[in-house]
């Protein structure tokens, strides 16, 4: 184990998002704002300033201040809401450095909670805006936060390329702090990469100046990753000395993401001497203060730490217990009280499944101990015939004897258990194949679908037996509906909810008579969270979903109707669009026309508005291309990347001259190739269509 490497590349550079507020703006307003985050100046005294102010820039960093003082205290929700309240008051009064400043902590608030897809959106959003303005030091800021993204997804080459243009901005602006910032997660990055005499020099150096300057919290990371380095070099006392001082600057600041990272590196520490119960110490304080930050990229960390350590220790129930802590949060997975077919199965996989590894875990450490055993019995035996002579030969073959019967003995157990194991193993697997039956009887059948869109495909690959993803047709009316739909998460919980959403779709079309796609989707909603709702806990989960309603007619000069793009499109069959995130792509003349989808789930959402049906002419010879996520999020290739949705479009493009059926065989390939020995990652569910 390499202690520390690990942890780095996850959670380094919390130094630099503390200090965000340096230098933000040359207001004098900050002074005033940048105390509410360590509890100087109350939340009401901000809700006072907000609602007596006259001047609406300052209102603006006001709100974002109070959304700050909210997410410091757990109130994710109510932070997120302040920060759109903000971005929608500057954007009114055009205050350009008050929207790419809010922006940017609604990313910063996504980093932490593991979205970072979101994140970085967010600021690449906000550096455009900081460039179109001239904003040099915004700039400065949003580049290093990038770079600590970048170095949380192991682009160690992209982060180096923006600290060096972030480094470059704050030497012009003689931003000393942010200097010092920038280069201590350039040495992360080199240490990352095995350059560690290049680490070694810039954290010295970064060490100097903020011991002159008597800036503690640069002091406290820099100790930290300088423990790193003297551990890896055999100075054990110099390495606890270090993380030990970090600790105790971060718990005088009030730190937890400091505290939490440097309980988890000294844990790890502890872990390579073997000292197993001062890891345990460590990582409850690690876990208890990423809770306190609600950081859940740390506490994901930790829970699988503390299931290392359980197993180091061979103590594998409680091993297991943190295993599950951790996929739960990973995966983000929920129980639902709904489809009681798929629900039963799935508390009985899970029981079963637990009861099995740990049975299976302590029969390997009961047959280790008793193998143990046998050999230490064996030797003390051969010593005794040894020393005892030929007279005693009858005593030896008396043991000899025994312990042949005690081994058959041992074995005949051995193979009874390993029977039970692998009758258990059947079951859970009949039980799983049974669930993907019932599920493939709520998806319609290729037949049918070929009835209805004889020039058509359907690539659908679960990441496991079943799936979250599900595809959808009806015919009602006149009009062909289908859709390609992702639910929350995978597997067996992912299937439980597609059950609640198929049937909401179902009942939406057959009980109400619906046809227009967008209708179709708000009357899903409203079902999904009734039933839902229907719980004692609450309930999260929902869909991403593009709907589509195909009616052909006969009189090919039907009226022109144009896409949200501004783009004509006319022909012999009318198209309607509604979705829920997934968007529509359809291929004309050698180009994708793309049509957005609201951006809300089917499911619960703050705010909450009807969905938009957007109604096209489509021509012969158009092929329309709807898709869950799971292809272009798909890690793969030669440096494990996303495919993206820019391969995605260069991919359909490839291929769009082909017949349906080998488009399919194509895009399959294309996957397979891309993912090669990497484990899938989510769902894939692809729909093609060609009028």
């Amino acid at each position: 184990m390499n202690p520390g490497k690990s942890l780095f590349s996850s959670v380094i550079g919390h130094y630099y998002i503390n200090q965000f507020l340096t230098n933000v703006f040359t207001y004098t307003l900050y002074f005033f704002l940048s105390s509410a985050v360590y509890g100087q100046i109350s939340v009401d005294s901000l809700s006072y300033e907000i609602n007596h102010t006259h001047h609406d820039t300052s209102r603006v960093l006001l709100l974002i201040e109070l959304a700050k003082a909210a997410e410091f205290k757990g109130e994710v929700s109510k932070s997120e809401q302040l920060l759109n309240k903000a971005i929608k008051l500057a954007e009114d009064v055009e205050f350009s450095k008050g929207v790419a400043a809010a922006i940017f902590y609604r990313g910063w608030f996504a980093q932490k909670k593991g979205d970072y897809d979101t994140a970085q959106k967010d600021y690449i959003q906000a550096l455009e805006i900081q460039e179109k303005i001239n904003d040099e030091e915004g700039k400065g800021r949003t580049l290093t936060t990038m770079g600590i993204l970048a170095i949380r997804h192991g682009e160690a080459e992209r982060a180096l390329e923006y600290y060096d243009q972030a480094l470059e901005i704050k030497r012009n602006h003689h931003d000393t702090t942010g200097i010092m910032a920038v280069m201590n997660n350039i040495a992360v990055v080199h240490l990352q990469i095995g350059e560690e005499e290049k680490a070694i020099r810039e954290l010295e150096e970064v060490y100097r100046i903020s011991k002159i300057l008597g800036d503690s919290s640069t002091i406290s990371t820099v100790m930290e990753n300088l423990a790193v380095l003297y551990f890896d070099s055999n100075q054990e006392q110099k390495a606890f000395d270090f993380a030990n001082e970090s600790y105790n600057i971060s718990k005088s600041q009030k730190d937890y993401i400091g505290m939490s990272m440097t309980s988890s590196l000294l844990c790890e520490f502890y872990m390579e001497k073997g000292q197993f119960d001062k890891a345990l110490t460590l990582a409850d304080s690690a876990i208890y203060h990423a809770k306190m930050a609600s950081a859940n990229d740390l506490l994901l960390y930790n829970y699988e730490l503390y299931s290392k350590i359980y197993a180091e220790k061979g103590d594998y129930k409680k091993a297991y217990h943190y295993s599950e802590d951790y996929k739960e949060l990973r995966d983000s997975i929920f129980s639902l009280e709904k489809a009681a077919q798929i629900s039963e199965l799935s508390e009985k996989y899970e029981s079963e499944k637990k009861a099995q590894q740990i049975s299976f875990l302590e029969q390997e450490s009961h047959r280790k101990d008793q193998l143990s055993a046998a050999r230490q019995e064996k030797q003390q035996i051969t010593i005794w015939f040894v020393s005892t002579g030929l007279g005693l030969l009858s005593v030896f073959v008396f043991f000899l004897y025994n312990r042949f019967k005690l081994t058959r003995k041992q074995n005949d157990l051995i193979a009874e258990q390993k029977k039970v194991v692998e009758e258990k193993h059947k079951e859970i697997t009949d039980s799983i194949q049974y669930a993907k039956r019932i599920q493939s009887a709520i998806l319609p059948p290729l037949k049918l679908v070929k009835q209805y869109l004889p020039e058509s495909f359907i690539l659908y690959k679960p990441k496991d037996v079943v799936a979250g993803d599900f595809y959808w047709m009806e015919y009602k009316n006149g009009k062909i509906l289908f859709a390609a739909a992702d639910c929350t998460g995978h597997g067996v919980p992912g299937a439980m909810v597609s059950v609640v959403c198929v049937n909401g779709l179902n009942r939406a079309v057959r009980e109400f008579e619906l046809t227009d796609p967008g209708q179709i989707l708000d009357k899903t909603r409203e079902i999904v969270i009734s039933e839902f709702e229907k719980s004692e806990e609450e309930v999260k989960d929902g869909m991403d979903i593009a709907l589509c309603s195909l009616r052909f007619e006969s009189n090919s000069n039907s009226v022109r109707v144009q896409n949200p793009d501004g783009v004509t499109m006319n022909g012999n069959a009318k198209l309607q669009y509604a979705g829920a995130h997934n968007p529509l792509w359809v291929i004309r003349n050698g180009e994708i026309l793309e049509t957005k989808a609201n951006k809300q789930p089917i499911g619960k959402f703050d705010n909450r508005e009807p969905y938009t049906t957007y109604t096209f002419e489509l021509q012969k010879g158009d092929i329309i291309y709807i898709f869950t996520d799971g292809f272009q999020d798909q890690f793969g290739g030669e440096k494990g990347k996303k495919y993206k949705a820019k391969n995605f479009k260069k991919l359909l493009l490839s291929v769009k001259d082909k017949p349906m059926a080998q488009q399919k065989k194509l895009i399959d390939e294309a996957f397979e190739n891309w993912k090669g020995n990497l484990e899938q990652l989510d769902d894939v569910c692809v729909v093609g269509v060609r009028i």
